[in-house]
C-alpha cells in the first residue's frame, strides 16, 4: 500500500480531477495541502481573495469547531471512566459524532473550493497534466518554504506505524481481551491519529504561523 502510494505520487501524471480524487481518498495528501493553505505567506492571499475568502473562513471555522467537539468528547470519555454520565453516554456520543462528520464534510467542501481556485492560479489544464503529484508538491514546497509532500508522507507513516505498533503490542500481548476488542482498539487508534493530524496538528500549525 505504501509502495503504491509512493508510486502514485512520483510517477502518475495528474489533472485537477484526479488531484481532488487523490485528496479525498488519501488523508496525508489532504493534510499536506491543508498545511500549505494555512501557511503564513499564503493565508493572507487566500483570506482576501474574493473567490476564496468565504471558503477559507469556513475551512478555518470547521477546524476550530471540530477541535471543540473532540475536546468535549475527551472530557466526556474521562468522566465515563468514573461512571459519570454513563446513563446518557450514547445519547451524547452519537449526536456529537454526527456534528463532527457534518463539520468535516463542510470543511472539506470549503477546502475543495480553495484548492480549485489555487491550482487554477498556478497551472492551466495542459501544464497540470504534465506534472506528477510529486512535482506539484516540490513546486509548492519550495515556493512557500514548507516540508515537501514526500517528507510529510514519510513522517506521517512513521507516526501511524509507531502508535499502531504500541496499540498492537498492548492489545495483543499485554492486555488481551478478545478479537473484537482488539480490532476495535486498533481501528480506534488509527481514527485518533487521523483526528490528530486533521484537527490538532493543523490548528497548531495555524497558531504557529500567525
Amino acid at each position: 500500500m505504501i509502495i503504491n502510494m509512493y508510486q502514485e505520487i512520483t510517477h502518475s501524471f495528474t489533472s485537477k480531477k484526479s488531484l481532488l480524487r487523490t485528496i479525498q481518498n488519501d488523508n496525508i495528501v489532504y493534510y499536506w495541502f491543508s498545511l500549505l493553505f494555512l501557511n503564513k505567506s499564503l493565508r493572507a492571499t487566500l483570506s482576501q481573495n474574493k473567490n476564496t475568502a468565504l471558503s477559507y473562513k469556513e475551512f478555518i471555522a470547521s477546524l476550530y469547531f471540530r477541535f471543540i467537539l473532540v475536546f468535549f468528547l475527551a472530557l466526556f470519555a474521562s468522566a465515563m471512566l468514573f461512571h459519570v454520565f454513563s446513563d446518557i453516554y450514547w445519547a451524547v456520543l452519537l449526536p456529537v459524532i454526527a456534528l463532527y462528520l457534518s463539520a468535516q464534510k463542510k470543511g472539506f467542501k470549503a477546502f475543495c473550493n480553495i484548492f480549485e481556485e489555487f491550482i487554477n492560479q498556478n497551472f492551466d489544464s495542459d501544464s497540470l497534466q504534465k506534472k506528477t503529484l510529486y512535482q506539484i508538491g516540490e513546486f509548492y514546497g519550495d515556493r512557500y518554504a514548507i516540508h515537501s509532500l514526500v517528507d510529510t508522507l514519510q513522517r506521517n507513516i512513521k507516526t501511524y506505524t509507531y502508535f499502531f505498533g504500541i496499540s498492537f503490542v498492548f492489545l495483543v500481548f499485554i492486555y488481551p481481551i478478545n478479537t473484537l476488542v482488539t480490532c476495535l482498539g486498533l481501528l480506534t487508534t488509527v481514527l485518533i491519529i487521523r483526528i490528530y493530524f486533521n484537527t490538532f496538528s493543523l490548528l497548531r500549525h495555524l497558531q504557529n504561523n500567525k
